[in-house]
């Protein structure tokens, strides 16, 4: 796939494994593995401006539903996985956030399906997937409404609004690039707003 360099653990050239299997295999597993319809795939370790910039957004927008009183709001950290049935994968996402209750795949509370909006942090192995095929996956969410990139090499995130009211375009979406320490992001999903000066606190930008 274009622009997915994350190591493949085991040969592509044929289906590799079930979900069962996956599934049975990642409760066991040290370290996590996404799977891609038959493929396992390990993840990379983040850098230290990866855990900063997911966690502060998380806290920050936790802060921000909190004085907008949206107490139905649930917000999910990478610990969780997405399962998208569409493609037939199992991701990791470096957030979540569900309005009202999660739908969960199964009784055992390990994989989300229902996320309105999706984080990821961007790393130079990942962006081309993150920016493709990844959100061509999430897209087939219906409860989908943004999605939030985040550079971890400035002050800069590129978001996507689905535009839910168009009965022209289904599925079209309006971009966004938020740059510079004093600006906000404003969530339409969530009608609430984070300041990047809050979300990239503690952040080191190399020279």
């Amino acid at each position: 796939m274009v622009g997915y360099e994350i190591q493949v653990m085991v040969s592509t050239a044929a289906r590799i494994c079930t979900v069962d299997e996956y599934l049975q295999q990642e409760s066991v597993a040290i370290g996590k593995h996404e799977y891609l319809n038959g493929e396992v795939v390990e993840m990379p370790g983040g850098t230290a401006n990866h855990s900063l910039i997911a966690l502060y957004f998380a806290l920050y927008l936790k802060q921000a539903l909190i004085a907008a009183n949206s107490s139905t709001v649930k917000l999910f950290n990478s610990d969780m996985r997405l399962w998208l049935p569409e493609s037939n994968s199992f991701t990791y996402p470096d957030g979540m956030v569900v309005k009202g209750e999660p739908a969960y795949r199964d009784g055992n509370q390990t994989a989300i399906t229902n996320p309105c909006l999706i984080v990821e942090v961007l790393s130079d192995r990942t962006a081309a997937y993150d920016r493709g095929e990844k959100f061509q996956n999430y897209s087939a969410i219906a409860e989908f409404e943004e999605y939030l990139l985040f550079d971890q090499t400035q002050y800069r995130v590129e978001q996507f609004c689905r535009q839910v009211d168009n009965k022209k375009f289904k599925d079209e979406w309006v971009y966004r690039a938020i740059a510079g320490k004093d600006a906000e992001i404003q969530l339409s999903s969530l009608g609430v707003s984070v300041a990047i000066a809050d979300i990239y606190e503690d952040v080191y930008f190399d020279a």
